[in-house]
Order: structure tokens, then sequence, then C-alpha cells
């Protein structure tokens, strides 16, 4: 079957902006399309893999939601990133930016 690879690249995309934690199993279900077109798809529109493009939106959002909200606690701002704990959240970060929250936050240590 043929697939439009630049419009499923890009509702990849948007799949991942709402929800960045969602998995490749999870995005192929709901399109309804395999793995391998999944690939293919952000591979042929200059993505790269799944995994790096995951990451780069996550840390986007994270740098954003944590440099732009900074009276918002960030319990709120990891359920709304689709974590299931805060501690989850905060172990992502450290992951992906080397470093906690609270440093993405700067001096304002009441956000934690």
């Amino acid at each position: 079957m043929a697939y439009d690879l630049g419009g499923l690249a890009s509702a990849i995309v948007l799949l991942l902006e709402r929800t960045p934690t969602r998995t490749l199993d999870s995005i192929a279900i709901e399109l309804k399309v395999g793995r391998h077109t999944i690939t293919r798809a952000l591979n042929r529109n200059g993505y790269g893999g799944f995994r790096g493009l995951r990451r780069e939106i996550q840390k986007t959002q994270i740098l954003n939601a944590l440099g732009a909200e900074r009276w918002v606690p960030t319990k709120i701002i990891s359920s709304e990133a689709g974590y299931s704990s805060t501690s989850a959240f905060s172990n992502r970060v450290r992951r992906l930016m080397g470093c906690p929250p609270s440093r993405l936050r700067g001096s304002n240590k009441n956000t934690e």
C-alpha cells in the first residue's frame, strides 16, 4: 500500500507534540500503519528516527514549560506532559538535559 509519507510524518509529529511520551507501537496502532512505515516516513522527511524525534520534542517542551511557567509547580507540568509521576518526569529531564528541573528553572526554588 502506498502512503503519503509527508502527511504521515506530519501526523506523527503532531501526535508526539500532543503526548511526547507516546511509543512507536501506540502511534502505529492509532494511525493503522506498521512500525517500519513510520520509520520510513520520518527518515524520508528529514526527522531521523522515532526516538530522536521524540527526544527533541520532549526537550523543546520541557525547556518551554520550565522556562515560561516558573510559577507552575513541577507536579502540574509533569502531569500535563503525560508523565505518570513527578519523579518519572524529573528522571526524564535529567536524562535528556543532564540536570534536574529545578536547575532549568534558575533560582526559583519554590517550583518543585
